[in-house]
């Protein structure tokens, strides 16, 4: 997961809400009653364009694979360079869009690239009834809109623990809370096994912690109050959040290099069991398979997982970028139309074949997982029917959090000055993206 730079964020955002304030929609468009195309349709001498991450580059391969040979469009993929974001957004500012691209389906996301002047609406979308219903609306929506079609599972957060860790420091019940965990991670320690990993040089691992404590806070809506100016980072909500998580770190129930601890290195030291627990999110699961030598039942004998929230087993939902596509409004009707068919093709007879590619859990009850799908990987995806979004999915704008925590760990920072510098930052992105109060 990488952060864009805030001065990027607010220079590009300033210019994309002059820009967009200013699009019209073809007169061919209807936003209340969107044609669907046969999924099938002969497209021949329609070419469409796709920006992806490099991240995301290989997701949509072997779809537009089938979808070209089904229908004889052609779609042209284009790199757009890390950090993604901003460069999309710098790019639309100007004029150039795409006419799908990949793009995160949470309110600051679909706010930041103003989906209303630049994206089709996707609310008469034929594969949406398909979906499961506990997930349909979770994400892709901005406010009764939907702009973004969620292709698989998105990113959750919770804890991944080592089975056998536990079972060495003879902990048998996995932790129902908060405090039901630090109980289990002073345990681990007396046993000699390090509770929990972070790794402050990567930087952005650093969030997660923070933001299981502050789980229960988002269910209760704080961050719908956040955007109408109701609380702010300042307030006893998230310092207190912040305060807890140092001070798992102060009382050496972290590992010991946490300054320089990485994302890999976090990954080895969790399926070895140095470590017994890591919060991060469902990405964590690939690495981890990988590390063991892409063999799922190893995997599966090593490694579970359980969400985590002060009070609850609550997991967090954190969409990116990979997990989700939007349709662009370009003003060329066929292309447009082109678009939205290709988009039904891919949520729909293309969706199996889409899945078993890329071993993603389904989220249409009709159409079933890959059987090499590990456990674990299912495991995580339930947390998302007892699910809260994060940060990115549910405040207007995302500070960088990571940056700001990591500097704590390091001691450049303290808790107040981290809170400080999240709503100082929380406002200047809300106000560049024009948010009602800012």
């Amino acid at each position: 997961m990488k952060k864009t730079s805030k001065g990027a964020v607010l220079s590009t955002l300033v210019a994309l809400t002059m820009i967009g304030s200013t699009v019209v929609a073809p007169a061919s468009y209807s936003a209340t009653k969107p044609t669907w195309p046969s999924q099938t349709a002969k497209l021949k001498g329609v070419t469409l364009t796709m920006w992806c991450a490099a991240a995301s580059l290989a997701i949509p391969k072997s779809v537009i694979s089938s979808f070209e040979r089904a229908t004889g469009a052609k779609i042209k993929v284009v790199t757009i360079p890390d950090p993604y974001e901003s460069p999309v957004l710098a790019k639309i500012a100007t004029g150039d869009k795409p006419d799908v691209a990949f793009w995160a389906p949470t309110v600051s996301g679909l706010t930041s690239i103003n989906a209303k002047a630049n994206l089709l609406p996707l609310n008469d979308a034929p594969w949406i009834s398909s979906v499961d219903p506990a997930l349909r609306n979770v994400f892709g929506l901005l406010g009764k809109t939907r702009y973004a079609a969620l292709i698989g599972t998105p990113n959750l957060v919770g804890m991944f623990y080592n089975k056998e860790a536990f079972a060495k420091a003879g902990i048998t019940t996995l932790p129902k809370n908060f405090t039901e965990m630090t109980a289990a991670g002073v345990k681990l320690k007396a046993a000699g096994i390090t509770p929990f990993y972070d790794a402050a040089k990567d930087a952005w691992p650093t969030q997660f912690m923070v933001q299981s404590l502050l789980g229960d806070a988002a269910k209760s809506g704080w961050y719908q109050k956040l955007n109408s100016r109701e609380a702010k980072f300042t307030d006893p909500t998230f310092i207190n959040a912040v305060t807890t998580y140092k001070s798992l770190i102060d009382q050496g129930l972290y590992n010991s290099d946490i300054k320089s601890g990485t994302f890999a290195a976090q990954t080895t030291a969790l399926l070895k069991g140095d470590v017994a627990m890591v919060n991060q999110g469902s990405f964590l699961g690939p690495a981890l398979l990988a590390e063991a030598g892409n063999d799922a039942a190893i995997l599966d004998a090593k490694i579970g997982y359980f969400g985590i929230s002060p009070t609850s087993n609550l997991t967090l939902s954190l969409p990116g970028q990979t997990d989700a596509i939007v349709a662009f409004k370009t003003g060329n009707a066929k292309r447009e139309a082109a678009t939205k068919q290709f988009l039904a093709y891919w949520m729909g007879k293309g969706y199996a074949a889409f899945l078993d590619d890329r071993s993603y859990i389904s989220l249409q009850p009709k159409v079933a997982s890959p059987s090499t799908v590990p456990k674990l990987f299912i495991q995580v995806a339930s947390g998302l029917k007892n699910s809260v979004g994060a940060i990115q999915s549910q405040a207007l704008a995302t500070p960088d959090i990571h940056v700001y925590l990591s500097n704590m760990i390091n001691g450049t920072m303290t808790v107040q000055e981290v809170a400080q510098a999240m709503q100082t930052q929380f406002e200047q992105l809300a106000k560049a993206q024009g948010a009602k109060g800012f």
